[in-house]
């Protein structure tokens, strides 16, 4: 009996270690940030560019361990308002992109950023001026990209 005992004690000190594990995101970050992927300079002669990156976690974001009996790991959640959106402001476009917040795998289970992307951004010829926010409704971060359609 004291050995059941045992395992079941030692199996929900676990579980609620992993629980406790899985921090949820962007309540506890209040500066925004974004990072573009590669040069912020870039030529070109395509008609449209696509970018990729990472910035901060949005406020409302979480995480929970997966569960004992599924894969190790975490699900995440972004935050109700999350987005990432562009503008080139040389002609006036605009669009939205795509958010991912990725899961923690191991031990740990708390976002630290978020990955984004934005696709298909049309370029007048000459240089366009392409201005990349992420934001929650409280907080924002934000790059720029310099393009020149040859």
């Amino acid at each position: 009996m004291k050995s059941a005992m045992r395992k079941i004690f030692r199996f929900a000190v676990i579980g609620v270690a992993l629980l406790a594990g899985c921090g949820g995101g962007g309540d506890e970050i209040t500066s925004g940030w974004l990072k573009i992927n590669g040069s912020s300079d870039r030529v070109t002669t395509d008609a449209t560019i696509s970018a990729s990156g990472s910035s901060f976690v949005p406020a409302g974001s979480s995480c929970q361990a997966a569960g004992p009996f599924s894969p190790p790991g975490c699900m995440c959640t972004l935050g109700p308002d999350a987005r990432i959106d562009w503008i080139n402001t040389t002609e006036g476009s605009s669009g939205t992109g795509e958010m991912i917040l990725p899961a923690a795998s191991g031990g740990a289970c708390g976002p630290s950023y978020v990955w984004w992307r934005v696709l298909d951004i049309p370029l007048v010829p000459g240089s366009n001026v392409i201005t990349i926010t992420a934001s929650d409704g409280r907080t924002s971060g934000s790059g720029t990209l310099n393009v020149t359609r040859n």
